[in-house]
């Protein structure tokens, strides 16, 4: 079995932090606000994405304290982390006709072997870019659950 990474928002790190075990989607308070995108990992696939909308390096992203911090976690097991206030700010500011500007490099990245498909992705980011809007109308960051 691969990795599974779901997205979601929560109140705050604890409130994430309680969806460790089974995943939020076993959470009914979070059953509206799951997004889960198989292969596309927070710090590698969504860090180049959070390069390309931001126009940041890598670098300066990866020193964010809230780029992918662990609310909760298990050794070799599931994960909660955090997405960065940068990150979620431009997803939720992600406009649909400018998508092609950012979907094509990021389906052209290493992190995919420059062979995933850009319409594939483009539906990833309108995911999360719904899913980011909606966190910030309620005041709640972003999270990501990993298993492993």
């Amino acid at each position: 079995m691969g990795d599974l990474f779901h997205y979601f928002s929560a109140p705050s790190d604890q409130d994430a932090a309680s969806a460790l075990h089974g995943g939020p989607s076993r959470l009914p308070e979070y059953a509206d606000t799951i997004v889960p995108l198989g292969g596309i990992d927070p710090a590698v696939q969504l860090g180049t994405l959070e390069q390309l909308l931001t126009g940041v390096d890598r670098e300066t992203l990866s020193a964010n304290p809230r780029s992918g911090k662990s609310v909760a976690g298990r050794n070799g097991g599931a994960q909660v982390c955090t997405l960065s206030d940068e990150l979620q700010a431009a997803l939720a500011g992600v406009e649909v006709d400018g998508m092609a500007e950012v979907v094509v490099p990021w389906s052209e990245s290493e992190e995919f072997g420059g062979m995933a498909d850009p319409e594939t992705l483009a539906g990833v980011l309108a995911e999360l870019s719904m899913l980011a809007s909606a966190a910030t109308a309620r005041g709640e960051p972003l999270y990501c659950w990993a298993s492993r």
